[in-house]
């Protein structure tokens, strides 16, 4: 290689290895004991991709409760939905969520787990390569969390939510549309980038606050991936309402 050509900074292979070994050892053994303790009835798994993270909770806290998970990009729902069809409880919606209902298009990055509304940065484009190039445009549904809760928990009673989010650059715009549905959630899961890498995405510090000031306070913070000079990318941020927890001399 040249000195002049451009190695991206994170190839796919590390980002997969790095998003594996982290989340893998550090947060699912956090949230064996959070679903425990908050008594989690149901989680909402948005952006569910092919269902990595539905798959990994089943596999490694011991929950069996609830899943819905909902994936707009044609090709990974036709996965998940392979995955999740002998599971009873999992239901599989092709939609995306966020502050409104819209049509709207979503940019399929060459490595589908990096599809997002919005633009990728210069940043993300030096550091991660062709894998951040578009694909493919799709056009799908965008639904708001409060218009469609009722239809997606028919049937589950009395629900105490897991919601986790995984959007690249959305996350905000998911909860600026759930602002009734809100009270059912217990805890939830975001994954905050501290590295400019969608451009239009808040500041993680705004969508902290906007938790705060819904009543959710930090339980966790888990690396995703860092760049070559060690940088924080991505963190996913576990946050709960702490007078849920119960007292674990009481479970």
């Amino acid at each position: 290689m040249s000195r002049n050509e451009v190695k991206p900074a994170v190839s796919a292979a590390d980002f997969v290895e790095h998003a594996e070994r982290y989340q893998g050892l550090l947060i699912y053994s956090h949230l064996r004991e959070l679903f425990s303790r908050l008594n989690v009835t149901c989680v909402w798994d948005v952006g569910a991709n092919v269902g990595q993270f539905a798959n990994m909770v089943r596999s490694f806290t011991g929950y069996d409760g609830w899943m819905l998970s909902f994936e707009p990009v044609m090709q990974a729902h036709e996965k998940l939905s392979q995955r999740a069809e002998r599971d009873e409880r999992w239901r599989v919606f092709k939609i995306a969520l966020g502050s409104r209902n819209e049509e709207r298009a979503i940019k399929v990055a060459e490595n589908a787990v990096l599809s997002s509304f919005l633009d990728s940065s210069e940043y993300s484009v030096e550091t991660f390569g062709p894998m951040t190039g578009v694909a493919k445009e799709e056009v799908v549904p965008v639904r708001t969390v409060d218009s469609i809760a009722a239809e997606a928990m028919d049937g589950i009673s009395d629900a105490r939510v897991y919601l986790k989010l995984d959007t690249q650059g959305w996350d905000l715009e998911v909860l600026r549309g759930a602002e009734d549905s809100l009270s059912a959630v217990v805890g939830l899961q975001t994954e905050l980038a501290f590295k400019h890498i969608y451009e239009g995405a808040p500041h993680y510090t705004e969508t902290l606050a906007y938790l705060e000031s819904k009543g959710f306070e930090l339980s966790g913070v888990f690396p995703v991936v860092r760049d070559q000079k060690l940088r924080l990318i991505e963190v996913d941020c576990v946050l709960v309402r702490p007078e849920q927890v119960s007292d674990p001399r009481r479970t």
